[in-house]
């Protein structure tokens, strides 16, 4: 849950354990990934410090995507190491330790009902982290309040995991967590809900309690008719076939799929939203992108971006990508509605931009004055910063251009370009 100045460490499989980088003016300060896009390692700023930090490694200007200390650069001859246990360790030239990089932990009991949140606020209490704070994801946040009120909101909001105080301000953060900086520099508090009795200590009797009883039932079942292993079969037979009958593209109703503010899509809905998939908006290398209108939503319009046939391993990695664009919600991103996974079917889609992309603005007859040129950078700008710092799971869009830029009715830039956008799993070249 800790991630300290913005990252999680890694094993790489070309990487052993033990393995360190010294801060100093060569070639032999990073370590590249497999495919040698990126480099990890220490970057020279200035005359005397270094910086740890992630960069493109195939181009001249070795633009840095990600950093650890962009803020207390350290000197030279400091170095990181990859401990036993698989964390980095970064210590200055002294040999004292600057930080260390976890790779996080999970919440081990039952949240918080919303269903019953005011009579389960005597189930939690808080373990308090001095001077601790996440970054990004607050989704209230509330001031000139006492630490107790602070403490009482979160108790009754079944979504607050952790509130952070500080001088007044009181901030609600709901899981996952990431980007988390422990330092005497921020002050304040992280109040941590957690579960009181998270673990049920066992009877000295359990394990021979529940032999028996796996006993008893084994028993049981052995000596059943053959008429009740009938039924059963016949049961499971039942049960597998519709599920493989679903899979293969029995229509259902869309659904949201869970964790994901996102719906599920039957193909025939699409097909029946885009009329067979005839007004095309775009077309790039792995997609095209058709204007649809849904009936059942108030004939709202979207765009459905249609993707070419996906086998094998990739689909692996359509699931992966629609998990990761599904979980981001930011002004300047193309919000992704739904998705088709059906047979052979992949398909995504998006709100539709109503202005079209930004390439089209900016090199169309009507060209946009100084106060839009402007606002377009300003939100560009932000999109990018919550891809790469502040959304749950950290993006590399890799694709960067004005055609991948829509504008929406008020001329606010958006973030498209989905299918080409790589997470970076903090990092994800070394994994």
């Amino acid at each position: 849950m800790i991630l300290p100045y913005s990252t999680i460490a890694q094993t790489s499989r070309n990487i052993s354990l033990g393995s360190s980088l010294t801060a100093r003016n060569d070639d032999n300060s990073s370590w590249p990934s497999p495919s040698g896009e990126f480099a990890f390692g220490f970057q020279q700023i200035g005359k005397y410090g270094f910086l740890l930090a992630i960069w493109f490694n195939k181009i001249p200007d070795r633009t840095i995507v990600w950093s650890a200390n962009r803020n207390d650069l350290v000197q030279e001859g400091s170095k990181v190491e990859l401990a036993s246990d698989g964390m980095l360790e970064l210590r200055n030239s002294e040999g004292r330790q600057w930080g260390m990089w976890l790779k996080g932990c999970k919440q081990n009991f039952v949240s918080q009902s919303c269903d019953e949140a005011s009579s389960e606020t005597n189930l939690f209490y808080f373990q308090e982290m001095q001077n601790t704070k996440w970054y990004g994801g607050d989704y209230e946040q509330f001031t000139s309040v006492q630490e107790d009120w602070c403490r009482q909101s979160c108790l009754g909001d079944c979504f607050c995991a952790v509130a952070i105080f500080n001088n007044g301000e009181c901030l609600k953060k709901r899981i996952p967590l990431s980007n988390g900086r422990m330092s005497p520099s921020i002050g304040g508090k992280a109040l941590i809900k957690i579960r009181k009795d998270t673990l049920i200590p066992e009877g000295p009797n359990a394990k021979e309690k529940d032999n028996s009883t796996m006993i008893l039932v084994g028993s049981v079942l052995l000596s059943c008719s053959g008429f009740l292993n009938l039924v059963l079969l016949l049961t499971t037979y039942l049960i597998v076939s519709r599920i493989y009958n679903k899979n293969a593209g029995v229509n259902q109703p869309y659904s949201v799929m869970p964790g994901m503010n996102v719906k599920c899509f039957t193909y025939e809905e699409l097909n029946e939203a885009t009329n067979a998939f005839k007004e095309e908006l775009g077309r790039g290398a792995f997609s095209t992108v058709f204007k649809g209108v849904l009936a059942f939503e108030n004939r709202k319009c979207v765009a459905v971006k249609r993707l070419d046939t996906i086998v094998g391993e990739n689909e692996f990695e359509f699931k992966a990508e629609m998990s990761a664009i599904g979980r981001t919600n930011h002004r300047n991103l193309v919000q992704l509605l739904g998705f088709c996974n059906e047979g052979q079917h992949r398909i995504l889609v998006y709100e539709f931009m109503s202005k079209g992309s930004l390439a089209s603005f900016l090199f169309g007859e009507s060209k946009p004055n100084w106060y839009q040129r402007r606002q377009i950078a300003l939100g560009t700008a932000r999109g990018l910063l919550y891809l790469h710092e502040e959304c749950s799971m950290q993006i590399i869009h890799c694709d960067i251009k004005p055609q991948n830029f829509l504008l929406d009715d008020s001329f606010t830039a958006r973030i498209s370009g989905g299918p080409v956008q790589r997470k970076l799993m903090r990092p994800y070249m070394y994994k």
